[in-house]
């Protein structure tokens, strides 16, 4: 799992590598402990998660989610407001990093694009205009 802290511009500021937990409170503790190293030197805004899996980005939950299946049905918004205090949004991880390309990347005077991502799983995103 990676963490990091960016600027409203999209400037890593901070990052941190953490081994892949087997539960959700693991995971958490994770999320705790990364935002306790931030919170009184910087204001924080939110969380963004780029997860694997099929996600329901109106409700902020993973619906499906084959390789870690205990982060499945998590109400992310919910959770993060109640134990960090700040806003949620989370997307799919080949989604984010499409959008990622185009905002920050390679992909920036592209106007189309088609993006694939393949390693322990298969993805893709489209992007137009």
């Amino acid at each position: 799992m990676k963490s990091g802290l960016l600027s409203r511009e999209g400037k890593i500021i901070e990052k941190k590598s953490y081994s892949m937990t087997d539960t959700f409170g693991e995971l958490l503790a994770c999320m705790k402990c990364f935002h306790q190293m931030f919170k009184d030197d910087y204001e924080l805004d939110g969380v963004a998660i780029s997860s694997c899996g099929s996600i329901d980005v109106e409700n902020a939950v993973i619906d499906a989610v084959w390789a870690l299946p205990f982060l499945q049905g998590i109400l992310w918004r919910d959770v993060i407001q109640k134990e960090l205090g700040l806003h949620c949004e989370i997307e799919n991880d080949v989604n984010c990093a499409a959008l990622s390309e185009v905002y920050f990347g390679k992909a920036q005077d592209i106007k189309d694009m088609a993006f694939f991502v393949i390693g322990t799983g298969v993805g893709g995103a489209i992007i137009r205009d």
